[in-house]
């Protein structure tokens, strides 16, 4: 697997997604209740603010098996993703128009386990500030819910086999 952080350019304007550096948000706290506060969410509209992020890669992520070399399960996906610490903040400078309360991840902290997600980006002010494109995470959740199925599974059967 190539290093990203070699190959990707990847250029962050706040407000609508741009970076987890952790050094530009505050009030950082845990997602707790994540569905219940999901659920309530509305759907927002963007008026003004620009985000621009440039990739050397196609955004839309092309997998096709005939550009792909050294396919390989992902193993212990569980054990990561429970290790992710899912947080909500506030931006240290706002962004007319955008919500108050936002939610994610640090990049930071997602680096530690996931150093080839986060990358170096420019943010608007020039300096070089952590970036997280969290599409990335989405095959390690997907093989963690596996394999917590294959878990909830095993756990099934002893139960039957306990009440008989």
């Amino acid at each position: 697997m190539k290093d990203r952080k070699k190959t990707k350019v990847v250029q962050l304007q706040h407000p609508t997604g741009g970076s987890s550096d952790r050094t530009l948000k505050k009030n950082i706290e845990p997602l707790e209740n994540a569905l219940q506060k999901v659920r309530a969410l509305q759907p927002v509209t963007w008026h003004g603010g620009v985000h621009v992020v440039q990739l050397e890669r196609p955004t839309g992520g092309a997998s096709d098996m005939t550009l792909k070399q050294d396919v390989a399960p992902i193993d212990n996906a569980l054990h990561k993703v429970l290790a992710l610490r899912p947080v909500t903040w506030q931006w240290k400078q706002p962004q007319e128009n955008e919500p108050a309360l936002q939610s994610g991840f640090i990049a930071q902290e997602v680096e530690q386990i996931f150093p080839d997600m986060v990358q170096d980006g420019t943010w608007r002010d020039g300096s070089i500030r952590k970036h997280l494109d969290v599409r990335d995470m989405m095959p390690y959740l997907v093989e963690a819910v596996k394999e917590q199925q294959v878990q909830i599974d095993l756990l099934e059967n002893r139960i039957k086999k306990l009440a008989k």
